[in-house]
């Protein structure tokens, strides 16, 4: 094995990277393992974070990584396929076979998104498939739109898109399912309901043109959101010992989990996925873990074990 790390930090979005800009400037030893495969490689641009809104996800991770280098943070690009309890803390092994160790663990290897099983939709997604008008409402403003959602979840989906532009047909797998309630709601929005599924996305390239429902029929739309769930991306926190709930997993607010000396940060907790509260759940999670750590430093009988 090779030398110990004070955290390895699992994922390199904006939660894993905050926490080991905050963790370097605490004079932590981390080092950052990163499969470049993140969340939001399909999109073209990072929304909602001050002062770097707009900015493409990837020049957003080289900046970060300069940043970094200035606080000797190390960035390996590898996936972590497995970690365990060890004499130190933990064990982490790369797909590459290598073994590392690590007082403790954050884990921020995020969510993957489910989506619609609809022909011409995964290669759009990111450009005119979308999935958070938080994220992508505004560039999307006053065009014409399509939901595609199910359920109560599904109908206020659709409502809240509606505020971007007052053009939206919602677009639900069996619209005969809809409730009076469901129909209603729809209704006081202006929403229109498609009267059968869509199969089909069409349009040049990653531009949607036309949505194609089952008869044939062509519904002119420039852009299509969905809400249709997610999933972790890793299982880690599962092979660790970490309660889930769903798509994410149990933790306090800064991060903590059940497992002592694991920490989770970023979309796999149940915050808002947005990148700025990643972000600012990776800052809280450092902040934590070094405190930990410093407790541990002054008194190595409050080093608490996993397993």
């Amino acid at each position: 094995m090779s030398e110990c790390w004070d955290v390895i930090v699992v994922g390199g979005g904006p939660a894993g990277l905050s926490a080991a800009l905050v963790l370097g400037r605490s004079l932590r030893r981390t080092l950052i393992v990163d499969s470049r495969e993140p969340r939001n490689a399909p999109s073209h641009a990072l929304h909602g974070f001050l002062t770097r809104d707009g900015i493409d996800p990837h020049e957003f991770r080289r900046s970060a990584a300069e940043e970094l280098a200035r606080y000797g943070v190390q960035m390996r690009a590898d996936t972590v396929v497995d970690a365990a309890v060890c004499d130190v803390g933990f064990s982490v092994k790369l797909e590459d076979g290598t073994e590392l160790r690590s007082r403790k663990l954050l884990l921020a290897t995020g969510v993957r998104d489910v989506l619609p099983e609809i022909e011409g939709l995964a290669e759009r997604f990111g450009d005119s498939v979308l999935h958070c008008p938080y994220c992508d409402g505004w560039e999307a403003k006053g065009r014409k739109l399509g939901v595609y959602g199910e359920g109560d979840a599904g109908v206020a989906f659709a409502v809240q898109v509606a505020h971007w532009s007052p053009d939206v047909i919602f677009t639900p797998p069996d619209p005969e399912a809809l409730s009076k309630a469901h129909r209603r709601d729809l209704a006081a929005a202006r929403i229109e309901i498609a009267p059968e599924p869509v199969v089909r996305l069409e349009g040049p390239g990653t531009r949607l043109e036309h949505l194609v429902l089952r008869s044939g029929r062509q519904i002119a739309r420039e852009a299509l959101f969905f809400k249709a769930g997610c999933v972790l991306a890793s299982d880690l926190a599962q092979r660790l010992g970490c309660k889930q709930d769903g798509a994410s997993v149990r933790a306090d607010p800064s991060g903590t989990t059940c497992v002592p000396g694991v920490y989770v940060a970023g979309d796999m907790s149940p915050q808002p996925k947005l990148a700025i509260v990643a972000a600012a759940e990776g800052m809280q999670a450092a902040m934590e873990l070094h405190s930990e750590m410093r407790r541990e430093d002054v008194d190595p009988r409050r080093v608490s074990r996993a397993g």
